[in-house]
Order: structure tokens, then sequence, then C-alpha cells
């Protein structure tokens, strides 16, 4: 099974993959051409469930998907993080957007908000530029998808041998 993490705007669309993740209230509403319409999981933290503004119980974002709640009280975790791993485990490839900014830059923190601050995409917060630097040495991918479309290709686990 291939999946796909958006983390900021695509060139191709995510839909043809069997599985999109996507993290916390990121919508595909008015960005389809950029991130598709597919939502298969979502990860959230602990605060959309507890934000009125995020009308968790009525907005469609939370409903026919598989929903991976998860808590930052511990502020060393990195939800982007948790959530390559858990595509990792479930499936053979995984194809991350973005996660290593493209030759498109564009400082914007996530492509459904109007804010912009180069430390997002260079990884200024945190050890967020040594986690870029380990998924990049990681891919397997071509030079010209990272270039180009910020696409990182990684390995699940079941492709990795354990035995002797």
């Amino acid at each position: 099974m291939k999946m796909v993490i958006t983390l900021s705007l695509l060139l191709p669309s995510p839909d043809s993959h069997e599985a999109v993740l996507r993290f916390n209230a990121a919508p595909t509403g008015g960005y389809e051409n950029d991130v598709g319409n597919k939502t298969t999981i979502r990860i959230i933290n602990s605060q959309i469930l507890a934000n009125p503004k995020h009308r968790f119980n009525t907005s469609s974002l939370y409903k026919g998907v598989i929903l991976v709640a998860w808590d930052p009280a511990p502020y060393t975790s990195d939800l982007l993080k948790a959530g390559i791993l858990l595509m990792m485990t479930l499936c053979k490839e995984v194809h991350v957007y973005e996660y290593i900014p493209s030759l498109r830059q564009t400082d914007l923190c996530h492509y459904h908000e109007q804010y912009y601050d180069a430390a997002c995409t260079l990884g200024a917060y945190h050890p967020l530029l040594y986690e870029k630097m380990l998924i990049q040495r990681m891919n397997t991918g071509s030079e010209q998808d990272l270039k180009r479309k910020g696409k990182v290709t990684l390995p699940g686990f079941s492709t990795v041998r354990c035995d002797p």
C-alpha cells in the first residue's frame, strides 16, 4: 500500500494514492488543485478536540476518516514525525510532500493559512532541522522530485528485512 502525507502545496494530486494522511484541521475545500480531496487518516491533537472553533463534533473534516488523537502535552513530541512514523508502519512506501521545501518555497507555515515565516519551512523550531536532514537522507526518490515538488519517498517498515 502506498500513502501520502500532505504538508504543503502539492503539484500532483494525492487522490490517486490508496490513503492520504492530513494533520489537525488542514482543509481540502478550496485547495483541491494543490492537495486533492481525499483524506483517509487525520491525526489531530487534543487542542482540536477541546477548542470550540474547530467544531470537532460537527465539522465534516472529522467525519468518515480514521482519527488518531495525539496529545502534545510533552512539548518535546512532534506531530509530523508521529504521522510519518504511523504511515511507515502501515505502508510499503510513503510519499511526503514539502516537508523538505521544494524550489518553490513560499515561507507559508501551512497551505491553508496566510501566515508567513521562513522558520516554518526551514526548520528553525526545536530539532526540526535535524529531523528534516534525516528524512532527506532516508529519501529513496529522485533528487528532481525533491527539488521540483518537495517530494520525499520513504520506505515503509514492511520493506525492512529483519532476519539474519
